[in-house]
């Protein structure tokens, strides 16, 4: 209808323009004949437009009120067309046509009613705004829904369902003007529906006149009750709701019949209990059935022959009332039990190796420093360390000493006589071991003794001196496995430390490692050393500048069909480029790769934990990826590294 609007008045103006051109007689014509809403001309009057005043009009209703143009006054606006043209106007309300399809009396708000006058063959639009108010907007108005029993109900196995009971309910209308004036009026029975949800699901209806609701099991009940408000012609629907926690806890768990129960000495120890299965029970006597991955296993032992036991335990959140925070909390519950396992009998019993730990300081990974106040780890595994605190400092710095075909840089200076916890080397020992150290008195022609002190820092034996005019080598034994330490009388600097234990031989485990069935991403720039195996025990070094890349790449070679490959993009160092091989013993180690760029001959060499006296280098010139082998004598550190560029398929350190 608004769209019209401005054809109407072009027509308008046009009707005008003939009028002033009709001779005087024209001024008699009735046109369409008389009338003024029927769409008749009783005279010469041509409408110009109409004026809509709502100024004492009826502009704001209730909700439900039916609308109603009381007061409004429209009058409408002739021309006079005869000898001179004049105006006229006329108050034509009542004959107005009223367009309220906006006008909507359910619910608040401001409304446009459009109308329309017709007179002659001109339609002259308006509108103006009404309002509907609402009684209610504004008013607080809500239901409180409380009860006065258990608001925690504990399941048992005396009772393993538990009861809500309806009847301690109390539902409370809240209603006022503002926050400060709101009255409480407490709704009798039949003036609410109630309704209930199990742990947030689908509300489901409570029958009328019901007392209770029962036979429930775990879960947070919330029971709703809904109420209406009316004010006037408005009805408001309230709603509030109470919960209700029934706890089932965990009461136990115990193993299930079935399932390996014993192993080979040495065997993963991942692999004791993964086919064991539980049953957990709550405290209403339900069951759950667990398989190993839902349990967490204590320390599990692989190297104890016989009997051993495996704490088993397992954990469940449990959403609880807290009655003081009128809120819920969750808890955490744990059950445990004791599995009784066998490992066999160790098929090296008897049998020992030299397992040998060695720290040079001249090559130690740790920068000079004239003020070290914390311990420091000097073998990096714990068995070496270096004693000291911020009262009672130690040093490291540069200076040269020649020995036994040793030539050292850097030494650690031991400042003052040592304890436990300042200025002593730390031991950690697997069993009957021989231990050596080049040092020195730190004073030139100043007696000192460096003496091997027990796991309480008490007993100190084997004492040794030096005067500090030349390095000498000290040489201590231990008979047994523990702690020991290394401490001066007085400032001792240490430029060397070897243990060489007697152990054990252990039952060792493959380490194999297939880059196409690597869990790791493909990537184009890998910048920070990764752990291939898992365990720490084959690394691939790389650094920010030196980075190395996973990728695609298809080989066949001795029944394997390799998809990935691992590529050292060029020369290798200990700290980039390189496989880093944590070996536990006498060990082959098995290489599939070839060079990265075919027709270029590169070798791949072993070297020792300095990355030195490299040895059993094998060369490929990149047209076919071959197989690579090595032998080590001892458990150590040691590393792979091409000469160039290296692709790698697969790794195995093989006992």
């Amino acid at each position: 209808m608004k769209k019209l609007k401005s054809l109407l008045l072009f027509f308008v103006c046009g009707l005008v323009a003939c009028a002033m051109a009709i001779p005087l007689a024209a001024c008699n014509q009735t046109g369409g004949g008389g009338g003024g809403g029927d769409g008749s001309s009783e005279d010469n009057r041509v409408l110009q437009s109409i004026t809509v005043d709502s100024f004492d009009a009826k502009v704001n209703f209730a909700v439900g009120e039916e609308f109603s143009y009381e007061g409004l006054t429209v009058t409408a606006n002739y021309l006079v067309l005869g000898e001179s043209i004049t105006t006229a106007t006329e108050d034509v309300t009542s004959k107005v046509d009223f367009d309220t399809s906006e006008f909507d009396n359910s619910k608040a708000g401001t409304y446009t009613v459009y109308l329309s006058y017709t007179y002659g063959t001109v339609t002259m639009y308006g509108d103006y705004n009404v309002n509907v108010l609402s009684d209610l907007e504004g008013t607080i108005a809500g239901l409180e829904v409380t009860y006065d029993g258990a608001r925690q109900i504990d399941l048992t196995a005396e009772n393993p369902t538990a009861t809500i009971d309806l009847t301690k309910i109390k539902v409370t209308r809240m209603s006022g003007e503002t926050v400060d004036d709101v009255g409480e009026t407490i709704l009798p029975e039949g003036n609410y529906t109630l309704s209930y949800s199990k742990d947030g699901g689908a509300l489901t209806a409570v029958e009328a006149g019901a007392t209770s609701l029962s036979g429930l099991t775990k879960g947070v009940y919330s029971i709703y009750a809904l109420s209406t408000y009316t004010l006037g012609n408005e009805t408001f629907e309230m709603s509030g709701f109470v919960t209700v926690f029934v706890v089932d806890s965990l009461a136990s768990i115990a193993k299930d019949e079935g399932g390996t129960l014993t192993y080979d000495y040495g065997a993963d120890v991942n692999t004791i209990g993964s086919d064991w299965t539980f049953t957990a029970t709550y405290g209403s006597g339900a069951t759950v059935k667990l398989n190993a991955e839902d349990v967490d296993f204590g320390e599990r032992v692989n190297d104890s022959e016989g009997e051993n036991s495996v704490t088993v335990s397992y954990t469940e959140e449990v959403l609880k009332y807290d009655a003081e925070a009128d809120d819920a909390v969750t808890d955490s519950v744990t059950v445990d039990c004791d599995v009784t396992y066998t490992i066999g009998e160790n098929p090296n019993a008897g049998t020992t190796y030299e397992k040998t730990t060695t720290v040079n300081i001249t090559e130690l990974g740790i920068a000079n420093s004239d003020s070290i106040t914390e311990s420091i780890d000097l073998s990096g595994d714990g068995k070496i360390m270096a004693m000291a605190s911020s009262s009672k400092e130690i040093r490291i710095n540069d200076n040269s000493k020649k020995i036994d075909g040793f030539e050292f840089g850097r030494r650690l200076q031991l400042r003052g006589a040592g304890t436990a916890d300042e200025r002593s080397i730390k031991l950690s020992i697997e069993g009957p071991a021989e231990i050596i150290v080049y040092g020195m008195s730190a004073t030139s022609g100043s007696v000192r003794t460096l003496s091997l002190y027990d796991g309480e820092f008490a007993n100190p034996s084997q004492g040794q001196s030096n005067d500090g005019n030349a390095i000498q080598k000290f040489t201590y034994t231990v008979d047994e496995a523990g702690t020991y330490y290394l401490a001066g009388d007085n400032g001792m600097n240490i430029y060397y430390i070897s243990i060489v234990e007697t152990i054990p031989a252990p039952v060792l485990t493959d380490v194999i490692v297939n880059i196409t069935e690597l869990g790791i991403a493909n990537s184009d720039s890998i910048t920070e050393s990764i752990d291939l195996s898992g365990d720490g025990k084959i690394m691939a070094m790389a650094s920010s500048s030196k980075e190395i890349r996973i990728n695609d790449n298809s080989k066949k070679i001795d029944g394997f069909e390799f998809g990935r490959r691992l590529q050292l993009r060029g020369a290798g160092t200990a700290d980039e480029r390189s496989i880093k091989l944590t070996v536990e013993g006498p060990a082959e180690i098995i290489v599939y790769g070839m060079s990265a760029t075919s027709n270029s001959v590169r070798t791949l060499t072993l070297y020792d934990s300095n990355f030195a006296n490299p040895s059993q280098g094998q060369s490929n010139d990149g047209n076919a990826i071959q197989k690579f082998t090595y032998t080590v004598d001892e458990a150590g550190t040691y590393y792979l590294a091409g000469d160039n560029g290296m692709n790698i398929y697969y790794i195995a350190i093989t006992y």
